[in-house]
């Protein structure tokens, strides 16, 4: 079925990201949902970036300055730019592999090279069904005091350790702000690859 345009899918999925973004930030909220958000925020803001790209080739422009925009941003997440290499192999890894997050519940012992430490507090969540994750982890229903997560280093897929990157001059590279920085970057690109299409 034709969709009303060809970038219809990658807004979307920018729209997903901008429901993790705005969960993230919300107060009291336990370790796996934040886990949860930051994972669904690494997936969908790579989706929405190839689904732009694919909406613009299939728009058919001839657009010289779409396609250099999209030459650029393919060497930027090859190679040339820590976040969005980290962003992109990030995905990979979530994919393939193990968590890209540190949370002091499950990981006691602080591995190397983590991003910025963020305490997420206490919470509690309930429920008026039964949670069969609770069967085995208990500690899911709440965070004990003191929970705190940061981003770790990632495996690439030919096993370089890709570091947890630097985002904007002077802030911590918490989780947040990695997908702050990931969201704004992709979102104007998409915005002018959008405009060179019209």
């Amino acid at each position: 079925m034709k969709k009303i345009t060809p970038f219809h899918d990658a807004a979307k999925a920018f729209a997903h990201c901008e429901v993790c973004l705005d969960e993230i930030q919300r107060e009291e909220l336990p370790a796996w949902a934040y886990e949860f958000f930051f994972n669904s925020f690494i997936f969908y803001i790579n989706q929405a970036w190839e689904l732009a790209v694919g909406a613009f080739r299939a728009s058919k422009c001839t657009s010289a300055p779409g396609q250099d925009l999209i030459d650029r941003v393919k060497k930027m997440r090859d190679r040339d730019d820590p976040l969005l290499l980290y962003v992109r192999e990030a995905r990979n890894q979530l994919a393939h592999r193990e968590s890209v997050l540190w949370i002091s519940d499950e990981e006691p012992k602080m591995p190397e090279g983590l991003g910025s430490i963020v305490n997420l507090g206490p919470s509690y969540y309930t429920t008026e069904w039964k949670r069969y994750s609770c069967v085995v982890l208990p500690s899911l229903s709440f965070n004990f005091v003191g929970t705190r997560v940061a981003a770790k280093p990632v495996l690439s897929r030919g096993g370089e350790m890709i570091a947890v990157p630097e985002v904007n001059e002077g802030q911590e590279n918490s989780p947040l702000n990695i997908m702050v920085a990931a969201y704004t970057f992709y979102g104007k690109s998409f915005d002018q690859l959008f405009q060179f299409s019209r």
